[in-house]
């Protein structure tokens, strides 16, 4: 079972207020990424002499990135009449950095899968 929890997650993500996570975040939801993360750290480091402090705080990190990899847009506003949308920067590489401070493996901030899929396509009036 992980040692971080939704809200510790919706903390990194800047998301402090369940009620206005325009991505509707269940905690289930974010329960099955923190469950990967915890996953996915046992498998690449030996935790069992690690606090639960060490394992909340990598946990916690990987699954903001696993979130903002696979789950979120990063929109931040959008109009529907005009076809704008305005992208917030980008916090992936900020949330790499914060999993390979914390991952001894050096190995996690790199496994998480990017989405290829997804792309932005803009036009010049």
């Amino acid at each position: 079972m992980p040692t971080a929890t939704p809200d510790d997650v919706r903390a990194v993500l800047g998301l402090a207020d369940p009620a206005n996570d325009p991505f509707a975040l269940s905690d289930s939801d974010i329960t099955a990424k923190l469950d990967d993360a915890e996953w996915e750290n046992e498998r690449a480091n030996d935790t069992s002499d690690w606090t639960d402090a060490h394992k909340t705080q990598l946990e916690k990190y990987l699954a903001a990135l696993k979130i903002r990899s696979t789950v979120d847009r990063g929109v931040k506003e959008g109009s529907q009449e005009s076809g704008s949308v305005v992208f917030e920067g980008s916090s992936l590489s900020e949330l790499r950095k914060e999993v390979s401070k914390r991952d001894p493996s050096g190995t996690l901030a790199t496994s998480v899968i990017r989405d290829s899929s997804r792309s932005v396509n803009t036009t010049v009036d």
